[in-house]
Parts: C-alpha cells; sequence; structure tokens
C-alpha cells in the first residue's frame, strides 16, 4: 500500500527510530516522486511518497496529509501474474522496474484503478496460511468478465446472488489470491 505524504525524509527517519524495516530508502524517482518502502511486521510492504500541495477554502496552502492509496501486490512471478492483471481485467502495464533483465515490479492501471506489482520478498512460494490481500471489485459487465476470465483458464465460480444485495462472483490469480468481483443486483 502507498501512503502519500508531505516529507518522506521525516517518514524514514521515524521508523529508523522505531526500528521498523526499511526495505528502501528514500528515492528520488524520474516521475517527480520521492518514495520509500518500509516492511510491516506481517510481510506486508507499505510505500510512502512525498505529496502535493493544495489550497483551502480560504486559498491558504495547506498540506495534504493523504492524497490517494495504492495497494501493493506481492507477487512471485510478475510476468506470469500479468496474464492476469492484463489479459484478464484488461489494465494497462507501465512504469516496470526491472533487475538484472526481471521485471520486479510494476503499475497496473485503468482509468480509475492503480495497483503497483511488486516482486515478493523471501519465499517465491506463498506462506502458508497467509491469505494476503483481498480485492473487491465492481466490474462493468459482469458477465462479460467471468466469461474473459474463463476463457483464459482461470476457475471461476458461478454468478450468485447474495443476500446483502451483490451479484458476485470469485477467482483465484496465478499468486493465490482471491478476487470478488460484484455489482448491486437490481445492476447486472
Amino acid at each position: 500500500m502507498s501512503v502519500w505524504v508531505d516529507d518522506v525524509d521525516a517518514v524514514y527517519r521515524h521508523c529508523l527510530a522505531q526500528g521498523l524495516d526499511v526495505t528502501w530508502p528514500p528515492t528520488d524517482h524520474p516521475w517527480n516522486v520521492r518514495e520509500m518502502h518500509v516492511r510491516h511486521p506481517d510481510a506486508t510492504y507499505f510505500g510512502s511518497a512525498r505529496a502535493w500541495k493544495s489550497k483551502s477554502t480560504s486559498g491558504k496552502e495547506i498540506s495534504m496529509q493523504v492524497k490517494s492509496c495504492m495497494p501493493i501486490i506481492p507477487s512471485a512471478d510478475l510476468e506470469k501474474s500479468l496474464r492476469f492483471w492484463v489479459q484478464g481485467l484488461g489494465l494497462t502495464m507501465d512504469r516496470a522496474m526491472r533487475q538484472d533483465g526481471r521485471l520486479i515490479g510494476c503499475m497496473v492501471h485503468s482509468e480509475h484503478v492503480y495497483l503497483w506489482l511488486n516482486q515478493r520478498a523471501g519465499s517465491p512460494i506463498k506462506p502458508e496460511n497467509y491469505e494476503g490481500i483481498r480485492l473487491y471489485w465492481a466490474p462493468r459487465d459482469i458477465h462479460a468478465l467471468r466469461d474473459r476470465l474463463e476463457q483464459l483458464g482461470y476457475q471461476v465460480s458461478k454468478i450468485t446472488d447474495r443476500d446483502y444485495g451483490q451479484t458476485e462472483f470469485f477467482v483465484t490469480d496465478d499468486d493465490g489470491y482471491s478476487h470478488c468481483f460484484g455489482v448491486a443486483t437490481d445492476m447486472r
């Protein structure tokens, strides 16, 4: 998950003072972002990046504490994972980061959705009893998306009307993460 902050270096110093595992010190990127990463004790990565300034309704400049949130999705094999994210969901991949020619990070996005895929730290095998991330998606056409994922060879559940007013189906991606796709029952 990425959190936009006013001062990445202050966050970095605070993390070091607290004894947290800083996995990537503050770094300036060519796309005008200064970023650092810290590992949460449950092995989830959090990134923090410099935020932009904003103006209040009175016209005074104020510091925005949070600009956006971008989930970071750990993956054992990013090239393989892109099949789900790009071919399955139709997202666009860019900002590829490579190390020794191997893809270790990239953004996948649409007009309204932004996710960062990151090489999983440590073992490429998902730890036992690790649930990881859960994402709930609002597809434009639930039936067409389910058919598309099924044609790509994913095991997808039946589309089911739930008693809480949602029509949903589930699929597990190549990294073992469960995704739920749902729309309001009266909108399908």
